[in-house]
């Protein structure tokens, strides 16, 4: 069964790409991401839908490296932050 895309992750790769091509990359080694403590996202969940979203584009074969932020009362706690992209 093949897994669907949300949105949220269709602009998430887009965001990416856009990155990426604004700085001629040709590839995207690495996606660094910090999932707050109330953001209800494990990096499995995540791993599964980005590859699904990712499909076809720079971002397909980007490693995920996931930080886990476990402070509840961190204004970014319910949040996904994109905290480095590693392109070439």
């Amino acid at each position: 069964m093949n897994t669907p895309t949300i949105p949220q992750m269709d602009e998430l790769v887009h965001t990416i790409e856009a990155i990426a091509e604004a700085h001629h990359a040709h590839h995207i080694e690495a996606i660094t991401l910090e999932l707050g403590a109330c953001c209800n996202v494990t990096p499995t969940y995540f791993r599964e839908h980005f590859l699904a979203a990712a499909e076809h584009t720079l971002a397909e074969e980007a490693e995920l490296i996931f930080v886990t932020n476990a402070d509840v009362s961190d204004k970014h706690a319910h949040d996904v932050i994109l905290l480095e992209i590693e392109i070439t």
